[in-house]
């Protein structure tokens, strides 16, 4: 068990009304058709500090569009961790972000010498380098897949942690 991060897709309606309390996140995402959503397991934090050289755990996120991918500058807090949202507008500034984000890019921006001196989630004494960069870059590639089909279809993107 851990701090699992999720990301689903919805319509910005659905987003509004979440964000206005009009719609309970949980029974709608028990509701929710699971290829609209997408488990990153506990790669999150160490997404937000590749991409951003922030944690995440203040309220600096770093700069669009990498700072609104996980979380974000808008978001409530109704549950144990926020919920960000991130409109349609944003998720096509991502996942145009994201075309030119593959392994070879991710990887000259990814530190695990440092991610290890900041204590960067899911990292523990005696991480191997390159699996923790093959577990963290295959939920980033998964990531790019689910963005590019919400930054095709119009939709809002949602990231929790649960």
């Amino acid at each position: 068990m851990g701090m699992i991060g999720h990301y689903f897709r919805t319509s910005s309606t659905n987003m509004r009304r979440m964000k206005f309390g009009k719609l309970d996140l949980y029974k709608f995402i028990d509701k929710l058709d699971e290829s609209e959503q997408l488990d990153i397991d506990k790669t999150w934090q160490a997404i937000q500090f590749t991409l951003t050289g922030t944690t995440g755990e203040t309220d600096e996120t770093g700069e669009p569009p990498w700072g609104n991918l996980v979380i974000g500058s808008d978001y409530i807090i109704p549950y144990e961790f926020p919920l960000s949202f991130i409109s349609a507008k944003e998720v096509k500034e991502i996942a145009e972000a994201m075309k030119t984000m593959d392994e070879a890019e991710f990887r000259k921006i990814f530190d695990f010498k440092k991610m290890v001196s900041v204590r960067i989630y899911p990292l523990v004494y005696g991480e191997d380098e390159e699996e923790f960069f093959d577990y963290v870059y295959g939920y980033f590639d998964e990531m790019r897949k689910f963005f590019f089909e919400a930054a095709a279809r119009g939709l809002d993107v949602a990231f929790y942690i649960d």
